[in-house]
């Protein structure tokens, strides 16, 4: 964006001394007051005076085994603020942060209290010599590296951050070592009047959840083996007052955690707007302009606070050239028409949009990361296209699908039960069809193979180790390969691995399913079930246990059949497959609601109504199922989650889809 600049008019009155006239002036459609000044015969109109602080761009990157890391490439804007934050496992220092011709300094560093991993802060003000990337260099070689870079305008240059604080579990600038791991953290911190709070969440493998009214810029891991991994959240909170603001929020599990928290300053008169700003279901102004995907930045919003905010799209730097032709929807996870009557408010619309904007410009695609939330974002942006029309949410998802297109995997299975049926499903509602991206999803259900699973005297296939597997792994797949046949409008395999779960629940056993261990949990052992029938109780360890709906694969994972048995998530993963498969077979006519007595309603009864405790209740990733169980098995099991941060997660996404605004 060039500097604001007038031409010398000496036609003007003189002035003897500086003068300041405001006037009202229309940039890129939003209104904003500038300022006009005298110098050197040339009127310029100032750009910080103009802005209102905002958190415009935020990008990615990470590497693993190496000692440097760099993002994607990041918008040259001049007189903004930029913030680098690295997180690594394990820690290591970084020792310098280069990118955009500016001068990097570290604002602050801290360990995790385990040193398992850790975060850094630094920052670089002033006019870049051009778009690029920011790579940081670390002392030491990793096992992975996460980073991420924000781009801010309207902050106060001369004082661009407050004070800023590193908290790990042992407290503020905590110890290296010696402490335990966590899975909440709360602190406070102190911010100035007209200020953003920003802090940076070094989360490991887990996933993060902010709280009291944060909202999260962006997430996300590196790496393939989770205790291997690398993780990074990045929050935000708006403050035009100032004072005390408790940072606050929470990991899906224990873990060794780091966190870097300051504010932004805002030049004095001004109010912050909202990072995460949500739009309103009718427009707010008639002068607010429809982002385009060639925008390099986010339109700016008058500095008058409005009652509902307007929405701020994820700048795209360049439009994909010639996408293909759009094809109609099959609707395997909902349509455009039916999304044209769901409202653009509310806990589900909020948490499907943050996600579309998250998502980068340039995803990282991996579908042998069986954590990677790119398939799920990418599915969030579909809906968030068919739903407004609005350009820059095809184009995230056009890119994903390519990079889809030519990734050859070469992991588990599990993972490509997890990561691929989104992708088929974001290809539906935007219409997206190639030769190349159906062939991709007939390879990933039949061509390539895990070297885990074997089928006989060969690896498995995706399809192959659905067929085999009666536990999460077979589930996920059965999710994953209904919208890939759903997409590929393959109806006879459709049926095919319908029929394999019937025949599996209701028995007898199919040829092809493997129940070669611990049979405990099974109502009669001599006759297994992917879901224990009705009316079943059998005596396990001396006691009289009620097995009825109980996932026997999935609980032979924490413990043999007992009346207390250890707590595992094996079961609600296997739920995560299977609801997502139900949806889809219900909506091409082949519904499994009822099948084996309503088997997938019982099996969620076991877990979300606490028959052996309320540990076993959904939370975390897996709450995305509760709209759609309650809808499928007329239950109101979500009304149990009153608190904000739990309700949100009823809308939000798990392993392999979500997105419950869909409903």
């Amino acid at each position: 964006m060039p500097k604001y600049k007038a031409s010398p008019m000496k036609n003007l009155v003189p002035w003897s001394t500086l003068q300041i006239v405001g006037f009202l002036v229309l940039v890129g459609g939003l209104a904003s007051v500038m300022v006009l000044y005298k110098q050197d015969q040339v009127y310029k109109i100032s750009k910080a005076a103009a802005a209102v602080l905002a958190h415009e761009q935020i990008v990615q990157g990470g590497s693993s085994s190496k000692n440097v890391v760099t993002s994607q490439s990041v918008a040259a804007e001049p007189e903004s603020l930029y913030l680098a934050s690295i997180s690594m496992k394990p820690y290591r220092e970084v020792t310098k942060v280069e990118g955009l011709g500016l001068n990097w300094t570290k604002v602050k560093s801290q360990c995790g209290a385990r040193n398992t991993t850790g975060a850094e802060l630094w920052m670089a003000t002033g006019s870049p010599v051009a778009a690029g990337v920011v790579t940081a260099t670390l002392e030491k070689e990793t096992e992975n590296n996460v980073i991420t870079v924000s781009r801010f305008d309207g902050a106060d240059l001369t004082n661009p951050l407050g004070t800023t604080y590193g908290v790990n579990t042992k407290g503020t600038n905590g110890s290296c070592s010696g402490g335990s791991d966590t899975e909440k953290y709360a602190f406070d911190i102190n911010t100035n009047p007209n200020s953003i709070a920003y802090a940076v969440v070094a989360e490991r493998l887990r996933d993060h959840e902010p709280q009291n009214g944060f909202s999260e810029l962006v997430e996300f891991k590196q790496g393939t083996s989770n205790g291997d991994k690398a993780g990074i959240a990045v929050i935000s909170k708006s403050t035009a007052v100032g004072g005390n603001l408790r940072v606050e929020g929470k990991l899906n599990s224990d873990t060794d955690w780091a966190i870097i928290a300051t504010s932004i300053n805002g030049l004095a008169g001004t109010v912050p707007t909202s990072p995460t700003a949500q739009p309103s279901s009718t427009p707010v102004s008639s002068v607010t302009p429809t982002s385009t995907p060639g925008a390099t930045s986010s339109p700016k919003p008058t500095a008058t606070a409005q009652p509902t905010p307007v929405m701020t799209p994820t700048p795209v730097p360049t439009p994909i050239p010639s996408l293909p032709p759009t094809s109609a929807s099959i609707g395997i996870w909902s349509s455009k028409e039916e999304l044209a009557s769901k409202p653009m408010s509310g806990d589900a619309w909020n948490e499907v949009l943050k996600a579309a904007n998250g998502l980068s410009t340039d995803p990282v695609v991996d579908l042998d990361d069986q954590d990677s939330n790119v398939n799920v974002d990418v599915l969030a942006a579909a809906i968030v296209y068919a739903r407004t029309g609005q350009e820059q949410y095809k184009t995230k998802v056009v890119t994903a699908l390519r990079k889809v297109e030519t990734f050859v995997p070469k992991g588990r299975s599990l993972a490509w039960g997890r990561e691929t049926g989104a992708y088929a499903m974001a290809a539906d509602l935007i219409g997206y069809r190639t030769p190349a991206f159906e062939k991709k999803m007939r390879d990933m259900a039949e061509t390539y193979r895990c070297s885990e699973v074997t089928v006989g005297d060969h690896n498995a296939t995706l399809l192959e180790m659905y067929l085999k597997r009666p536990n999460n792994w077979g589930a996920m797949a059965f999710g994953s390969l209904a919208a890939i046949y759903r997409y590929l409008g393959d109806t006879q395999k459709l049926q095919l691995i319908r029929n394999h779960y019937v025949q599996n629940v209701v028995g007898p056993m199919p040829a092809t399913t493997d129940y070669d261990k611990d049979l405990s949990w099974q109502c009669k052992e001599n006759d297994p079930r992917l879901i224990n029938p009705v009316n079943c109780v059998k005596v396990c360890g001396g006691k009289l246990v009620n097995v009825e709906g109980i996932i026997p694969d999935d609980m032979r994972r924490g413990a043999s059949c007992q009346a207390d048995p250890a707590y595992t998530n094996y079961p609600w993963g296997q739920l995560e497959g299977l609801t997502m498969a139900g949806r889809i077979l219900e909506r091409a006519g082949m519904p499994i609601w009822s099948v084996g007595d309503n088997a997938i309603c019982r099996a969620a009864t076991v877990l979300q109504e606490a028959r052996f405790g309320a540990q076993w209740r959904a939370e975390g990733d897996d709450r995305w199922q509760l709209p759609i169980l309650d809808k499928a098995c007329g239950k109101n099991w979500k009304a149990s989650y009153t608190k904000p941060e739990d309700k949100a997660g009823l809308w939000q996404h798990g392993k392999n889809t979500g997105w419950g605004y869909v409903l």
